[in-house]
């Protein structure tokens, strides 16, 4: 390649940029105001599985032991890769 014309580089000032306009950083702000409600909530679903859970287990041992137990395979499948899909995605939150 050759260059056929050429100009004299004249004098390039030099560009600055504005000043930020001066402004008040916001404040970081931390409330526990709803801390009581999500601590009731908690407390109402941990007691109301609580009791349910407890007859549920009997029952299935029950169900087990007496050889009458038979799970949907699908239904198993299923979970198993919900599961699994959830892992995937904590596992890529805790990477980035």
């Amino acid at each position: 390649m050759k260059i056929n014309e050429t100009k004299p580089v004249a004098d390039v000032g030099r560009v600055v940029p504005p000043d930020p306009p001066a402004t008040t950083p916001p404040r970081d702000r931390v409330t526990v105001d709803n801390s009581r409600d999500v601590d009731l909530a908690m407390a109402t679903s941990k007691a109301s599985l609580a009791g349910g859970r407890a007859a549920r287990l009997q029952d299935l041992e029950a169900q087990v032991r007496a050889g009458t137990y038979h799970p949907d395979p699908s239904r198993v499948a299923d979970e198993i890769l919900q599961d699994a899909e959830i892992d995937a995605r904590l596992q890529a939150l805790i990477k980035h």
